[in-house]
């Protein structure tokens, strides 16, 4: 595969997590994917439920891809993802609030499916709008 058609592959991942048709998950993720953190496990079902997750807390959920590079078998992308707040997440009531959180990734791929993937979320603000976590007082820096 070319470096184009890797990049293709992750673009392919996006439209299925904004499609919010996630039967359509197995045509972008191996059976064998491995997903390296804890709270979504490895295998195509985790990563389905995990998604069947945030989309019943953020129905309108859209992922945008912003910067994408390829070397070899991995992509890293640049992720944003927006949504509202309408179901619960993580024992949170919906609060109707408009969310977003960022993301690293990188995906490795082997015969034109994501078989492996290193994420690093930032999730703290969005948790913070949905009173999951108190607001972090802004940093002081000196005296």
């Amino acid at each position: 595969m070319s470096l184009d058609e890797k990049k293709s592959v992750v673009h392919a991942f996006a439209e299925v997590i904004n499609s919010h048709d996630l039967a359509q998950l197995g045509s972008v993720i191996s059976n064998e994917y491995i997903q390296h953190r804890s709270d979504v496990g490895s295998g195509l079902e985790p990563v389905r439920h995990y998604f069947a997750e945030l989309l019943a807390a953020f129905p309108d959920l859209i992922r945008t891809d912003e910067d994408i590079v390829a070397e070899g078998d991995k992509v890293w992308v640049r992720t944003s993802y927006r949504g509202t707040h309408l179901g619960t997440y993580r024992g949170v009531q919906p609060t109707g609030r408009e969310i977003g959180y960022r993301t690293v990734d990188i995906f490795r791929i082997i015969e034109g499916k994501l078989v492996e993937r290193w994420d690093v979320v930032d999730q703290l603000d969005m948790l913070m709008t949905i009173g999951a976590v108190a607001p972090v007082p802004p940093v002081r820096w000196g005296t």
